[in-house]
């Protein structure tokens, strides 16, 4: 019987083993997880804290009893330290039990994902600073902002967007520390400001924004709590906790020590079918490079939805079906309070960066009739190549619905259409959905405008 060993289990792992075992009963699954929990959803874990979610649980996707009940077998507090891929063996250590074991596989799936980046900052070992990726954090942090009054979030990503509407929803006093311009790096600057001048107009009384900034040092006091952040600039912020969001970094050390192959910024490298460079074994998830389908280039982008599918795709090619794995586009979506943001595809500073000659148009307009009574605005953002009039990307934001325009361009991009064939599509249209024209279509018809008037003047 052909033996697969899996190592994680946040959402690549057990997806691989799932799909696996319904593929085939005759394979013998196991899966091992340095976690006291398997298949849990960490995007919910802002939910939670929020208090939008009041039980912890309801994020567990599978129990190891479910899993058993499949014929996968779960190994809990089984941390992989080491591969031996001439030997086709896996280096075990109990967490719980300090044991180390050698177990055997046919074929070896690494799906370890990724930890948080802790950024150089001194004092980062005192009490109450978090990080949040598995459901203890989640617990740990609620617990803390129930007793607290003010929180400090480093970092300025999809994360901490939700997680400081969690904190405001719970009247905590919250700054965030974010180095670069502005939050949310995947928008570009015109976007990104209008995020958080939506923040700062509806909640500037208990919030701020500390961009171009960085903090140098955690201030804690006699017990060793921390109670305030130093930036260098200088100023000094007190809190009750700090939850650091800076990113993540991929777990793929002992991937690097078996002789395996990475990519950009230190991730593995992957063919089509999630095969690595190693004999037998297939990696996906967070600690995977992906291929990025308008750049043509490795990228990482680590989601959970990317990482189910890449699991399945692993389960299939495992048991002989060869299925390919097309891609990302960097499709994103987020929420803070009534104000949704999504993403696909490249900004219009990311196509720069990559060689394109991006042209691109802004509309703000209402998601359904203007008489509707629940009508709500929204802006577009829609990025074309000049030259080919490809589809490259777009970014919505508003308390309308965005999050169906972003949809349909990805469909559009994944479809390689290029800006007028956007103008031609046949999208529903009933006044408690779209205006006459949707405003996708409205933005596209800007720059078509503008590519034939700089045609002509050429």
């Amino acid at each position: 019987m052909k033996k697969v060993i899996i190592i994680g289990g946040g959402a690549a792992g057990p997806k691989a083993a799932a799909k696996l075992s319904r593929l085939n009963k005759d394979i013998d699954i196991h899966l091992y997880t340095d976690l006291d929990v398997v298949s849990y959803s960490a995007c919910g874990l802002p939910f939670y804290i929020e208090g939008l979610i009041s039980d912890i649980k309801s994020l567990i996707i599978r129990t190891p009893e479910e899993f058993e009940k499949q014929g996968v077998k779960i190994h809990l507090n089984a941390k992989c330290t080491k591969i031996n891929p001439n030997d086709k063996t896996v280096e075990i250590f109990n967490i719980l039990t300090n044991e180390h074991i050698l177990v055997s596989y046919d074929v070896l799936v690494i799906a370890t994902g990724a930890r948080p980046f802790i950024p150089p900052i001194n004092n980062v070992d005192l009490n109450n600073i978090f990080t949040l990726k598995t459901l203890n954090d989640g617990i740990k942090i609620r617990e803390k902002m129930q007793k607290s009054k003010k929180a400090v979030i480093i970092g300025g990503g999809n994360i901490s967007i939700e997680l400081l509407w969690a904190f405001a929803k719970n009247n905590i006093e919250v700054n965030v520390i974010e180095k670069s311009p502005h939050m949310l790096n995947m928008l570009d600057p015109e976007m990104g400001e209008l995020v958080e001048n939506y923040i700062l107009g509806n909640f500037g009384n208990i919030i701020k924004i500390h961009t171009n900034k960085e903090a140098s040092e955690f201030i804690g006091d006699n017990n060793k709590n921390v109670i305030a952040v130093k930036l260098k600039e200088g100023e000094v912020i007190d809190t009750d906790f700090v939850v650091i969001a800076s990113g993540i970094v991929p777990n793929s050390e002992i991937f690097k020590e078996a002789g395996g192959i990475l990519s950009v910024r230190d991730t593995i490298k992957v063919d089509t079918y999630m095969q690595t460079n190693l004999k037998d074994v297939y990696a996906c998830g967070d600690v995977v490079a992906n291929y990025n389908i308008v750049s043509h280039k490795p990228g990482w982008i680590p989601l959970a939805s990317t990482a189910n599918k890449e699991g399945r795709i692993v389960a299939l090619n495992i048991n002989g079906m060869k299925e390919s794995f097309h891609g990302v586009l960097s499709s994103v979506v987020t929420k803070f309070h009534n104000l949704t943001i999504a993403s696909c595809g490249l900004s219009e500073t990311y196509a720069a960066q990559n060689g394109f000659t991006p042209i691109s148009a802004m509309v703000t307009k209402k998601d359904k009739a203007g008489y509707m009574p629940d009508a709500q605005e929204i802006t577009l953002k829609l990025v074309v190549d000049y030259y080919s009039q490809k589809l490259l990307g777009a970014q919505a934001i508003g308390s309308g619905d965005v999050h169906k325009r972003i949809g349909t361009v990805v469909a559009c991009i994944m479809s390689d259409f290029r800006v007028n064939d956007l103008l031609h599509l046949d999208l529903p249209y009933a006044p408690p959905y779209s205006p006459t024209i949707d405003p996708l279509l409205t933005v596209a018809q800007i720059i078509s405008q503008k590519i034939y008037n700089a045609f002509k003047q050429n």
